[in-house]
């Protein structure tokens, strides 16, 4: 308790015992930081430190990624976080989330939609698409995880035998 009130008692007096000259020092700190702000506004890199934001030219994917090719030809894909916009070096075709670890994704049958579900380290996600909505991906791994769904389709839909 005495050495808060030791400290206490100190530090409104500290800042006299550093005001020696303290004109010349603002004004060389000043002149100083004039100098590196001229310097930041004429360096070219300065430029790449600004905030992304997602061109108006990209293209957005159902997955909320948006695919983007620059004037020299490089593709990138941009996306939204809750830290601001990410680019990342990438193709124009977007992975589909059923595709990237199929092994982990289910399939539910829910008549004439199908319910996806994939762990990830935040929860699962989860998705739903109608059966005529399918990407050939989501189709073979629904298929493959209920057969008798399959055979019923093909049953049912007799011109796809030819």
């Amino acid at each position: 308790m005495k050495t808060i009130i030791i400290w206490l008692a100190i530090l409104p007096v500290i800042p006299l015992f550093g005001a020696t000259d303290s004109t010349a020092t603002d004004a060389t700190a000043k002149s100083a930081a004039q100098s590196t702000s001229t310097a930041k506004a004429a360096d070219p890199a300065s430029k790449a430190r600004l905030p992304l934001v997602i061109p108006k030219t990209a293209t957005p994917n159902s997955n909320g990624t948006f695919n983007y090719t620059d004037e020299q030809g490089k593709q990138w894909v941009y996306s939204n976080t809750p830290f601001g916009v990410v680019r990342v070096p990438g193709s124009v075709t977007s992975q589909n989330e059923a595709t990237r670890r199929p092994e982990l994704t289910r399939s539910f049958d829910l008549g004439d939609s199908v319910r996806f579900e994939r762990p990830t380290p935040l929860g699962p996600v989860k998705w739903e698409k109608k059966k005529t909505d399918l990407t050939d991906a989501e189709r073979h791994l629904f298929e493959s995880q209920h057969p008798s769904s399959q055979s019923a389709a093909t049953a049912s839909n007799p011109e796809s035998h030819d």
